[in-house]
């Protein structure tokens, strides 16, 4: 059974935009200016899957030590703000210009995408998202080891095979806490 996407609800006004897009009923992708995730209610992804496509970038973010100082990165703070939403980290290590550049859905060689969550159904779904939008997906483990896909993180802004991906995911010392 196919599910029909929501309509955005509305958000709270202010000067920049807070982007939560709904993918399904049970999920949706967060992406927005990292400080801003805090505007939003604790629950409103309760139960449902919330695709953390952000990166903290402390030049446009702010100085927030919470963020800079996660030791399992940003994704462990998206955590613990919507504590019964099953966050999951992709969609971040490209820019949104390379997302439409990339993708492929012919069959030819595919650029990897890095998945990474706690909840195995949870990484599922956003795995299958990421083969939708013509992508190789890749399980990068647990939500701590979401850290290699951040900007100071192994494969940032850097396109992979699958194969070549899952390698380096698996060089990085977040890999290790798996």
């Amino acid at each position: 059974m196919q599910e029909r996407a929501q309509r955005p609800q509305a958000l709270p006004s202010s000067p920049r935009r807070i982007d939560c897009t709904p993918l399904t009923k049970r999920a949706g992708i967060l992406r927005t200016g990292l400080r801003r995730f805090r505007e939003l209610p604790p629950d409103l992804f309760a139960g449902k899957v919330l695709i953390d496509a952000m990166n903290y970038w402390p030049e446009t973010d702010g100085d927030d030590i919470e963020i800079a100082g996660g030791a399992d990165g940003t994704s462990s703070v998206v955590q613990r703000r919507f504590p019964a939403a099953h966050v999951v980290k992709t969609l971040n290590q490209l820019g949104y210009h390379e997302i439409e550049d990339y993708a492929r859905s012919d069959g030819s060689e595919r650029t990897a995408i890095g998945v990474a969550g706690d909840d195995p159904n949870s990484v599922r779904t956003a795995m299958q998202l990421i083969d939708r939008l013509g992508f190789d997906p890749v399980n990068a483990g647990p939500l701590a080891n979401g850290r290699a896909l951040e900007p100071d993180g192994s494969p940032y802004a850097t396109t992979y095979t699958a194969a070549e991906l899952g390698h380096r995911l698996a060089a990085t010392p977040a890999a290790s806490r798996r």
